[in-house]
């Protein structure tokens, strides 16, 4: 079952956001600047990147992933080639499907500046848990 979903939308650069438990600056400018213990995972649309920042969550999404590449494995010859072509969107829900702490949630930022001829720079998602597991 995937993890709630806050869902903001900017039409020109976010403004900072800091943890909700501890107050670390996470992201600023429409990028990510720091780690806390709270946040679990992070990924951005542009340049296609994702992070886990907790190892017991991210060995669930491996094993998660490996098992989806399984299913799809008539299209990609190789594990790699699968990676290099899953879509942003896929990896974050399988993230959030791979994570099941009750204390946990799931935000995501656009930052595109849509209508206004400013560049788009993609979605930001930070995976943030207010109990999280030990690392």
């Amino acid at each position: 079952m995937s993890l709630q979903t806050i869902t903001l939308d900017f039409y020109s650069d976010p403004a900072s956001v800091f943890c909700p438990v501890c107050g670390i600056q996470i992201f600023s400018t429409g990028s990510f600047l720091s780690n806390c213990p709270h946040l679990i995972f992070s990924a951005q649309s542009l340049p296609k990147s994702w992070c886990w920042h907790n190892r017991p969550a991210e060995k669930s999404f491996l094993t998660r992933l490996a098992d989806n590449y399984q299913s799809a494995a008539n299209r990609y010859p190789c594990f790699e080639d699968y990676l290099a072509n899953i879509h942003i969107d896929s990896v974050v829900r399988t993230a959030s499907d791979s994570y099941s702490a009750g204390s946990a949630f799931l935000l995501k930022l656009t930052t595109s500046d849509r209508g206004c001829g400013g560049m788009c720079q993609g979605t930001l998602y930070a995976l943030f848990d207010f109990q999280p597991p030990a690392t």
